[in-house]
């Protein structure tokens, strides 16, 4: 995203992320966090967004959930201990992944705060490696 400046659009979809995430309708945890999931997609311009609950250093997701605005991803408890040649592992350590671990706080984290388009077109977790 390259503007700077918030719109009445955005304000909108702000406020609609707070009413869904203040939802008191009985609609599942999973859901709601969908419907936010969804809406700061659309403000931020991103192709997905993630919410991710891990434990990198014992290579353990607790919780995920993933949406592109068409599908729709949930994960829950998974070990990965045996699973050494994995390039996610592989490249965890050294990744955008495992700031939350190196920094102990929950984070938002854009990968064009870290990587050029040019660079994450080169890492060996950038977009050729999802094909």
């Amino acid at each position: 995203m390259s503007r700077t400046t918030i719109t009445s659009l955005d304000l909108d979809r702000l406020r609609d992320m707070v009413d869904i995430a203040n939802d008191t309708s009985g609609s599942s945890a999973v859901d709601l966090t969908f419907a936010v999931l969804d809406r700061v997609r659309e403000v931020i311009g991103a192709d997905w967004a993630t919410f991710l609950d891990m434990q990198g250093a014992a290579r353990r997701v607790r919780h995920l959930q993933m949406t592109t605005g068409e599908e729709y991803v949930t994960a829950g408890t998974e070990d990965f201990e045996d699973d050494a040649d994995d390039p996610f592992w592989k490249y965890y350590q050294s990744s955008t992944c495992s700031f939350p671990d190196r920094v102990s706080n929950p984070m938002v984290l854009s990968l064009r705060e870290v990587y050029s388009e040019q660079e994450w077109a080169q890492h060996p977790r950038g977009p050729q490696s999802l094909q």
